[in-house]
Order: structure tokens, then C-alpha cells, then sequence
């Protein structure tokens, strides 16, 4: 018995001695809550207090979809000093929830603030006048450049803002430049964008049930305050029918713009453009397509 008792003695000692020798944390961190929430990005950050005999190499913020983010997943760099900071979020995925810690290495160990939440928003709607109802009136523009947030490069007659049946709707010449609009900057992270038109062939010199004729959704990026001398970064290609004319069709598709992206940064334009059946080798361009619903959502990040 009292060999028993000398040993749960001797036990608890040992366990007060152990947790008297637990070091405290080299350092203490606070999560800012997150503000300025896009569909792929968000602002957040954290505050860290670092003991003195300590070093810190690293701090910033780490996020996730599960809880408890750690340095492992999605994280930021932000520098190696104590005190406040701001971290931006970047890559993200519309309309999810997400977790977020601010971290902070020192001695070698990685330290985490307390856990905040938010939910990025829907898709964002980068193309304004996307239905060309502005003006509201009932007057057709030429140009299309004449019509608020569409522009071109052409400013003779081959684009405009028309009417079908009383509806509002785009139009341009093959002949042409594309239509289009200054709609951002183009993102240093990957992010995706989707696309959607409706197109009608409203006459065509080589119309017939079986010929198409090419569309190109254009993303362009340019410097300075000059959208003609953008340069294109890619295209998705659609194909729309010559025939019967005046006959709406939907057209979707999707773009990924990579991560470190060499134009990032720079202003961002998206264009609508028809191929130019003068590439054929004839002296005539004789198609002419109109256009309603243009929409270009940017998504997600990855």
C-alpha cells in the first residue's frame, strides 16, 4: 500500500515538473476578420507578437475550404516583422465558403491565430449593356461605339446598336473590327470566366443550311489609357449559322486565364469579333451578325 501511494506521489511530481518545463509560444497571433469579398479574392490579415529572444521568419495568412487551415494549403507571405499586417486572398472560388488563420514561424515552429470565416460572392458581371438597352429609346446608333461601355476601333458603318422586333440587339460587319469593352485588369492568379452570347445571322452572301461562320470572344489587355492598342492574350472560337437568317442561338463557353500571366495587371478588354470572309481571298465581306445577352462572368479563381 505504501509503496502504491509513494508511486502516485511520485507520479503527480513528475507531471507538475513536465508542465512547469512546457515553453510558451515564441508567438501569439490575432486573425483580422476578412473584408472586401469578391467572387476570388478577399482581404484579411492578422496581428503578431513575438517573444524577444525569438526570430520570426515568416508570417501571414493561410485558407481552405475544411477548417483549421494550415501553411500546407493556400497561404500568403507577408513579411517577417511583429505587429499588424494585411494579407490578400487570392485564387478563390465563387460563392464557397472558406476558413482562414493568420500563422507565423518563429524558431523554427509555425504558430496560429484564431479561426475566421467568410463566403466569397456569386460570379461577378464584368460586361455592362450586355442587351444594348441604352440608350432606352428607340433610336438605332451607328457606330456602336454610340451606345454607353461598347466600343470600337472602326468608326465607319459597320457596327451599331439595331432592333429586332422591338428588341434592342448588336450588330457588326465582317468587314469590321471586333466590338468590345475595357472590363478590368487582367489578374495575376488563374481565373476563369464564363462566356455567353445569343447570334443571329442577319444576312449572308454565303448563307446556306450547312455553312457556319466563325465568332471569337477575344481577351485582350493593354497599358495606358489607349484600348486600340491592346494585344490579345487568347480567344475562345464559336461558330454561328448563316442560315435562316434572323434565327437566335445561345452559345456558351469558358475561358481559364493561367496564373502568372506576363500581361497581368494591365487593363483587361473582352471583344466580340467576326471572321472576316476577305481572308478567303475575295474583294467583298458580306456577313453581318447581330448579337443580344452578351455576358462574360468572372467565376472563380482555380
Amino acid at each position: 500500500m505504501y509503496k502504491n501511494k509513494l508511486f502516485a506521489f511520485l507520479m503527480i511530481i513528475g507531471l507538475v515538473l513536465m508542465a512547469g518545463c512546457e515553453k510558451d509560444p515564441l508567438a501569439t497571433l490575432t486573425t483580422t476578420a476578412v473584408s472586401d469579398i469578391t467572387s476570388i479574392s478577399a482581404i484579411s490579415g492578422g496581428n503578431v507578437t513575438v517573444a524577444s529572444d525569438a526570430t520570426l521568419t515568416a508570417r501571414g495568412v493561410c485558407w481552405a475550404i475544411t477548417p483549421k487551415p494550415t501553411v500546407a494549403s493556400n497561404k500568403t507571405n507577408d513579411g517577417t516583422t511583429s505587429g499588424s499586417y494585411t494579407s490578400t486572398l487570392t485564387g478563390l472560388v465563387s460563392n464557397t465558403p472558406y476558413y482562414v488563420r493568420a500563422y507565423a514561424t518563429a524558431g523554427g515552429e509555425t504558430y496560429y491565430g484564431n479561426q475566421v470565416t467568410f463566403t466569397t460572392t456569386a460570379s461577378t458581371e464584368l460586361i455592362a449593356n450586355g442587351d444594348f438597352a441604352l440608350p432606352n429609346n428607340t433610336t438605332e446608333y451607328t457606330p456602336i461605339s454610340l451606345i454607353p461601355d461598347w466600343l470600337t476601333d472602326d468608326t465607319g458603318e459597320n457596327s451599331g446598336r439595331g432592333f429586332d422586333n422591338g428588341n434592342a440587339i448588336g450588330w457588326q460587319w465582317d468587314g469590321t473590327s471586333g466590338i468590345y469593352q475595357v472590363v478590368g485588369t487582367v489578374p495575376s492568379t488563374a481565373t476563369k470566366y464564363d462566356v455567353s452570347f445569343d447570334v443571329a445571322c442577319s444576312y449572308s452572301y454565303w448563307a446556306s443550311s450547312t455553312f457556319n461562320i466563325d465568332v471569337y470572344m477575344i481577351f485582350s489587355a493593354f497599358t495606358g489609357t489607349n484600348p486600340a492598342t491592346r494585344v490579345p492574350i487568347d480567344s475562345i472560337t464559336f461558330t454561328a449559322a448563316t442560315d435562316p437568317y434572323m434565327t437566335w442561338v445561345h452559345k456558351t463557353g469558358e475561358y481559364l486565364l493561367p496564373a502568372g500571366n506576363a500581361h497581368a495587371g494591365e487593363n483587361l478588354a473582352v471583344e466580340i469579333e467576326i471572321f472576316n470572309s476577305r481572308d478567303w481571298g475575295y474583294d467583298e465581306s458580306w456577313t453581318y451578325l447581330d448579337y443580344d445577352n452578351v455576358s462574360v462572368m468572372q467565376s472563380s479563381g482555380k
